[in-house]
């Protein structure tokens, strides 16, 4: 099989997006776009590693705002400009992920006592620095500040920890459909930050990437 890899910036303005991608299709191959979602019981997520899913949530809303800004649609800009081209091209499209919600439920033990740490350390972050902001002390607004940051960062490390879990989640999912259709060349639209990942295990595994 071959892959071909196009990255993308979250963020970035939907319509260079678009215009870039047209250029880089051939028209032809299937695109399998990355789509993580968050829909694998956040409520039983939350109970595991609150400080986590606080974190997405801020993240989430942090991207939301830069969608809206820049007038990008809120369901993810792979997404977006994938069904636009293929809508122009007829060529099939397909979502490759993780849902995030779901592995996030599957903390470990470890992960889950650490997080409650976190979030009552956050807790009593938030009483405190509610106090003293009320006194219109800079300690309370630095306070404030720490509430978006310490479940934000939260977020990101465990994005981390799991991004070589994403790359693989991703490989297979095209995998297993490109053996089903028998697609020889496939086309990867996702995030810049997995592009590398990406190429290593295609070619790991025998596949040759064409361009990017």
């Amino acid at each position: 099989m071959k892959v071909r890899l196009f990255g993308t910036h979250h963020g970035a303005d939907e319509s260079v997006v678009e215009d870039e991608l047209r250029s880089f299709v051939n028209g032809s191959e299937p695109i399998f776009y990355e789509f993580t979602r968050a829909e694998g019981g956040l409520k039983t997520s939350f109970l595991k590693n609150p400080a986590v899913v606080i974190g997405m949530e801020i993240y989430l809303t942090y991207l939301s705002f830069i969608q809206h800004f820049r007038s990008n649609p809120d369901d993810g800009l792979e997404k977006s400009v994938c069904d636009t081209v293929s809508e122009e091209t007829g060529q099939e499209t397909y979502p490759i992920g993780l849902d995030i919600a779901e592995r996030i439920s599957q903390a470990h033990v470890f992960s889950i006592i650490s997080s409650w740490i976190v979030i009552l350390f956050w807790i009593s972050l938030a009483i405190t620095s509610g106090l003293i902001f009320l006194q219109r002390s800079i300690m309370g607004l630095l306070g404030v500040l720490m509430l978006v940051a310490i479940p934000f960062f939260s977020f990101c490390l465990f994005i981390k920890v799991v991004n070589d879990e994403r790359e693989s989640v991703m490989y297979s999912q095209t995998a297993d459909v490109a053996d089903s259709q028998g697609y020889e060349t496939v086309c990867w639209v996702v995030g810049h930050e997995h592009v590398d990942g990406l190429r290593d295990i295609a070619e790991l595994n025998g596949h040759t990437v064409v361009d990017e």
